[in-house]
């Protein structure tokens, strides 16, 4: 931004400001005195400043939002915070599915996600946004690790290929539903809330899904790991128990 030559409100195809912007976003030219005219002579073109405000093409995104115009360092930041939250999330996710069952770790971490994801949608600025991704990784990540674990403890052992290409397909599939939804709804808090909201169901599993019969047998409760296969027999329509 040019404030001697910015409208009010300041636009950002100013033809007159670009006019007098160096090649690059983040410098201006010195202005020879202050409150300069916006003229060319005006200014030192031969002495730069770093920018001080900036005018967003885009402001549907936190870039804008935030004001992280030239600050490169805060935008990959987020990314830095997630993925340091990520052996946390593991940590948690090892201890709580081991101890309280697989079903267990998945509803309550499925719901931290989706709690904590909304609260990040209210975000009030930079440095609530960046501890939002950093809770929500460290404390909802964790639901993804226990389905995976529980998936692969539940089906058959020849058929645990099959279910883990299905899993990359279904991430494959939603990474373009995501795209479609972030296309058809841009405002960064909208798009949060949406995906979030969804999220919202995920713990509904828990009237769904029976816990793991393996680790059930883990923890010595035979007659609940009974209860689990003899359902899952009737449902399969298996008569010879041996079979599953």
């Amino acid at each position: 931004m040019v404030p001697e030559c910015e409208q009010s409100p300041a636009q950002f195809e100013d033809e007159a400001a670009l006019a007098l912007l160096p090649p690059g976003a983040c410098q201006r030219y010195a202005p020879l005195a202050p409150h300069a005219a916006c003229e060319r002579d005006a200014f030192h073109h031969n002495h730069t400043i770093a920018c001080d405000a900036f005018v967003y093409q885009n402001h549907d995104t936190i870039f804008a939002e935030f004001d992280l115009g030239c600050r490169e360092w805060m935008r990959t930041l987020v990314g830095t915070v997630r993925n340091a939250a990520l052996p946390v999330a593991l940590l948690l996710t090892g201890y709580v599915s081991d101890t309280f069952g697989r079903r267990t770790a998945f509803c309550v971490f499925s719901t931290c996600a989706a709690v904590l994801g909304i609260v990040k949608a209210f975000s009030v600025n930079y440095q609530m946004y960046l501890s939002m991704e950093f809770l929500e990784a460290a404390l909802g990540y964790g639901f993804n690790s226990a389905a995976y674990v529980m998936m692969v403890e539940i089906a058959h052992p020849s058929l645990r290929a099959v279910f883990a290409c299905t899993t990359g397909i279904a991430y494959g599939v939603g990474g373009m539903v995501f795209a479609w939804l972030a296309w058809s709804l841009p405002y960064w808090r909208h798009l949060l809330l949406l995906i979030h909201a969804l999220a919202l169901l995920l713990p509904l599993y828990w009237l769904l899904l029976d816990e793991s019969p393996r680790w059930l047998h883990a923890r010595a409760d035979a007659p609940a790991a009974a209860a689990v296969i003899r359902k899952a027999a009737r449902w399969n329509k298996v008569t010879n128990i041996r079979q599953l």
